[in-house]
């Protein structure tokens, strides 16, 4: 008994750390988002939900460009999780947005005041220079596995083939 309690014990925080997905393509995301934007993060402040008093962490976007949607200049995601008054919450699997950083985020806003970002780290790539200097966006999934094959990694292609996909969207 006391063996099956320590395997446990010691296995449940792996599974714990992690978030099981659907596999969906980037075809797939873009169609079930109903805003995409490429943005700048200007500002992240922590706070708690009015309806569940949950920690959450709202992000202030400076819109760059729009793919699909209508996104005002500056919109809000809100996202479960962060940091508050000494308490943390982490939702696995989910994406990290930094302050200062470019984005290209798939959305559902659904005309709200505030969006929410679809399909967790999936729905977020950051973009950055490659080795090369040519822009790449790049979708870190760690903390994510697929239902099917099992942890995902990181997800890397050149900025331009990714806004080629979401500008020949209808």
């Amino acid at each position: 008994m006391h063996t099956l309690a320590l395997a446990l014990a010691l296995a449940l925080p792996g599974l714990a750390a992690g978030t099981t997905v659907l596999p969906l393509t980037r075809e797939e995301i873009a169609a079930r988002s109903d805003t995409i934007v490429r943005a700048r993060v200007l500002v992240r402040t922590p706070a708690r939900s009015e309806r569940t008093g949950r920690i959450l962490t709202r992000t202030r976007l400076q819109v760059l460009e729009t793919y699909k949607g209508k996104a005002r200049r500056e919109i809000e995601l809100e996202q479960m999780g962060g940091t508050l008054g000494g308490a943390t919450l982490v939702v696995p699997g989910d994406a990290r947005i930094d302050q200062g950083e470019e984005v290209v985020l798939h959305l559902r806003c659904e005309g709200k005041e505030r969006c929410h970002l679809f399909g967790l780290a999936l729905g977020k790539f950051g973009v950055r220079s490659g080795p090369d200097g040519k822009r790449i966006a790049v979708r870190d999934l760690q903390g994510l596995s697929d239902s099917r094959s099992g942890p995902l990694g990181r997800d890397e292609i050149p900025l331009a083939t990714l806004e080629r996909e979401l500008r020949r969207r209808p």
